[in-house]
């Protein structure tokens, strides 16, 4: 009984490790890291986890310093894409409001290197003016999009204009004047 407790535990740890929105095409990878290019400020969070009913990730907005492809660890013959990302902005999580970028406020600048997922990643889309996950940005092989679902809707960019803004970033001011004036 015990072994059979065990390897059934095993077999869960597997699974829960490896995240099937991280493994693309080469083609899809090129992709996305030619958007991010172009658009390099993300929100990156996972809109759908919680523990005891209470939101269980951190929601920041950050600048794509360095974009690149490398071999997926877990998916053969598929890539995994790593953002080195510079945190802007803290924005708040309420569990009934949801993410609220009108109380965003600075971050601690913290660069690290995260992975691009569709599920978690959002990027700008011109047609919204919103954060919206990647898979509806750029076209997913993996799945069939229809078969997608997002937890949470697409959610806006902090206003760095307005008056009781909390964070100072000039490049994200350059750029939210130029995509949102």
């Amino acid at each position: 009984m015990k072994k059979i407790l065990l390897l059934s535990l095993c077999c869960l740890s597997l699974q829960l490790s490896a995240d099937p929105w991280n493994a693309f095409s080469k083609k899809n990878a090129e992709a996305m890291m030619e958007y991010l290019k172009q658009n390099p400020y993300v929100l990156d969070y996972c809109d759908c986890c919680d523990a005891d009913g209470k939101y269980a990730a951190e929601v920041y907005l950050m600048k794509v310093l360095r974009v690149y492809m490398v071999a997926s660890e877990w998916s053969d013959g598929k890539y995994a894409v790593k953002m080195e990302v510079r945190r802007i902005a803290k924005i708040p999580y309420y569990d009934a409001n949801g993410v609220e970028p009108e109380n965003a406020m600075k971050a601690d600048e913290k660069v690290e290197t995260v992975d691009l997922t569709m599920n978690y990643t959002r990027g700008f889309s011109r047609s919204t003016k919103l954060a919206t996950h990647f898979h509806e940005l750029v076209e997913y092989e993996h799945f069939n999009n229809n078969e997608l679902r997002n937890c949470r809707e697409a959610v806006a960019y902090p206003n760095p204009f307005e008056a009781d803004c909390k964070f100072y970033d000039r490049d994200y001011m350059e750029w939210y004047r130029l995509n949102f004036k």
